[in-house]
């Protein structure tokens, strides 16, 4: 049975974070892990979404583990993410490539085109 308490979860452009806190924003457990971001050409930014995932699948049990609580005490979850990032997915909803990040300069002379 849920509770009054809530899951955060943001990617951003350094590390994956979880939080749970309650109706009145105490926090009752957080963790994060790293995310790694690529540059394989330069101007280019990219990371794995799959890295996300992973890190969520393993922030979310670390997190309520801290907090004392069960994933089924979880009455909503709110995530945020760096914008824009462009993840390119296929028919099954599986990246298909790096994501494409807000910081990624590869289209400099395509813009100066304009």
């Amino acid at each position: 049975m849920s509770r009054d308490l809530l899951l955060g979860i943001d990617l951003g452009t350094t590390s994956t974070k979880a939080v749970v806190i309650d109706t009145v924003g105490r926090v009752l457990g957080d963790a994060s892990r790293p995310a790694t971001l690529l540059s394989p050409q330069a101007a280019w930014a990219e990371e794995d979404p799959e890295e996300w995932w992973s890190n969520a699948c393993a922030l979310i049990p670390e997190c309520c583990d801290r907090a004392g609580v069960c994933a089924g005490e979880i009455a909503a979850v709110g995530v945020s993410g760096m914008v824009p990032a462009v993840v390119l997915t296929d028919g099954h909803g599986r990246a298909g490539r790096l994501s494409i990040q807000q910081n990624d300069a590869r289209a400099v002379a395509e813009i100066a085109q304009q």
